[in-house]
């Protein structure tokens, strides 16, 4: 079973990846898997956004407090 959570992270310049051709602009907000968010990360292309909660857990929460 693959890990499907997201994470919000946002752009710090222009880049395009070169391994899926995905094209980047600075300031964009984008949904990240771990692994893609760790490897930008360290690269320096992205940041995570501080209150960003994965996009799974965001929806169990919800439906905890409904």
């Amino acid at each position: 079973m693959t890990d499907t959570t997201k994470f919000k992270a946002k752009v710090l310049r222009d880049f395009t990846d070169a391994g899926t051709e995905t094209n980047y602009t600075k300031d964009q907000e984008v949904q990240l898997t771990a692994g893609e968010l760790l490897n930008l990360t360290l690269a320096g292309l992205v940041e995570e956004v501080a209150d960003a909660q994965p996009e799974e857990g965001k929806a169990k929460s919800k439906a905890a407090s409904a």
